[in-house]
């Protein structure tokens, strides 16, 4: 017994200790990110020495999102073990085309990590780099390894280098999804559903056991235009034709790095210092012989105008705004998520927000011409309806443009459906193909599974519509 007491408060004080360390850590990295976020003057002090050439250097890790707050943005810079958690592809396209312009930045480095995009984003990225590159600047990609979506913004680089042993990624698309018809059958559990529009396959789920022709016909026409895109690219820049890229997908002729090299779609099989001696062959090192790399945020801190640097969810950033807060602007309104009634969070669309957004845009003088930024599978049909109508009524006063970024369906559309012009990536996935609305009758569920009733007392014949203890009748539907 002594023993096993000796070994509990061992192990009581060991997971003291542990709890105890856990509050220090987050203490100490709150007060960093509240520091960080908090502090004009360390942007202010974030500077480019003048006279030394410059690589600009991105880690090409972590998801990308349609932009990112200033706070990420600094603790992006700031914290080295944070960095590239998110990449704002709104600050990705700033910086370089900044950078294409400054003549001390010579050129690109990207290091290949995790990469967690979609492909509209992965064409704007690729553009982006490649309108850089046809400013006179260099471009190397180096990774352990590349699947589609790396290699394809790789495909752009003067040259392509890869880890010896690593691992290469070339084998098609492929969408394969999850059915719930037999899971609900097995709880007891009732789906309604009403739907109108035959390609409107998300309720189809909790209705079937595969795909519908209807919805497997669209999503191979998607997989069909990406891989097209694809293959598109690495053709022209590769020189590699698609029927070969084709038979290298269908047989894995290239899952490694030398049979990647073999077939000509890496240049060169090097360790990363033998990458950074490359470099120093074409950018002179500084007296401690390292490379003069400066990260994407860095640079972006120290080439943005003040007035853009606090962000949010939901703001406004003007695009030719270099300081002077009087002139002409195009406002630029990003909308990013689902949308529902109400007020904007992290990550959503709310009507309420969006509204107000809009209506002090038409009233701002300064403002000439809005870009509404899209990238939301839809929502609340009733909460796009509103933001539409603020879209038609700020379209009669000045000019607003959609911009897709990589899906706009549903309610995405419909809220662009009022602006002047709509533009969109090829790889941008986008259509309105009907509504639906869903409710579960969970009646057997309760009572067979669960042993639990309902009773109920009702003043009029539909007052309890919608609550799952019963079926809706034809005229509730």
């Amino acid at each position: 017994m002594k023993q096993f007491l000796k070994y509990v408060f061992a192990s009581m004080f060991g997971f003291l200790l542990a709890q105890g360390f856990l509050v220090f850590l987050t203490i100490f990295i709150t007060t960093l990110v509240i520091g960080f976020s908090v502090s004009q003057k360390s942007v202010q002090n974030i500077k480019i020495e003048p006279e030394q050439d410059k690589i600009l250097r991105i880690n090409l890790n972590g998801s990308v999102v349609e932009r990112l707050k200033f706070e990420e943005i600094m603790l992006g810079e700031e914290l080295p073990f944070l960095d590239n958690q998110q990449i704002g592809l709104f600050e990705f396209e700033q910086a370089l085309e900044k950078a294409s312009k400054d003549e001390k930045v010579k050129g690109l480095y990207v290091r290949v990590g995790a990469l967690n995009t979609v492909w509209a984003s992965l064409t704007s990225m690729r553009n982006a780099i490649k309108e850089f590159k046809a400013k006179g600047k260099f471009v190397y990609f180096y990774g352990n390894s590349y699947n589609e979506a790396t290699y394809y913004l790789a495909t752009v680089a003067d040259s392509i280098f890869m880890y010896p042993e690593g691992d290469f990624e070339l084998n098609g698309f492929a969408t394969v999804m999850g059915f719930l018809k037999g899971s609900l059958e097995k709880l007891e559990v009732q789906p309604e559903i009403f739907r109108a529009g035959s390609y409107k396959s998300a309720v189809e789920t909790f209705l079937r056991e595969d795909m519908s022709e209807e919805n497997r016909e669209q999503i191979q026409a998607l997989n069909n235009d990406l891989w097209a895109v694809f293959t598109k690219a690495v053709s022209q820049t590769r020189k590699v034709n698609t029927e070969e890229i084709n038979k290298i997908s269908n047989g894995l002729l290239a899952s490694n790095s030398v049979e990647a090299k073999k077939y000509k779609l890496v240049d060169q099989l090097k360790y990363e210092d033998e990458v950074l001696d490359f470099l120093k062959g074409v950018v002179e090192p500084d007296e401690k012989d390292r490379l003069p790399f400066i990260s994407l945020n860095r640079y972006l801190l120290s080439k943005r105008n003040k007035s853009n640097l606090k962000k949010s969810f939901i703001s406004i950033d003007f695009a030719n705004s270099d300081g002077d807060d009087k002139g002409a602007k195009v406002a630029v309104l990003f909308a990013q998520g689902e949308m529902h009634i109400g007020e904007s969070d992290e990550g959503s669309i709310g009507s309420e927000t969006f509204v107000q957004a809009l209506r002090e845009i038409r009233k701002n003088d300064n403002v000439k011409a809005v870009v509404l930024r899209i990238n939301s599978p839809g929502g609340q049909s009733l909460a796009a309806d509103e933001i539409w109508r603020e879209v038609v009524l700020t379209n009669k006063v000045k000019p607003v443009i959609a911009s897709f970024a990589d899906i706009a369906a549903s309610g995405g559309y419909y809220m662009a459906a009022g602006a002047r012009k709509i533009l969109a990536q090829p790889t941008t996935v986008t259509g309105s193909i009907g509504v639906f609305g869903m409710s579960f009758v969970t009646k057997d569920l309760f009572k067979n599974k669960l042993g639990m009733t309902f009773d109920k007392v009702v003043t009029h014949r539909s007052a309890d519509m919608g609550l799952g203890h019963r079926a809706m009748s034809e005229a509730e539907t």
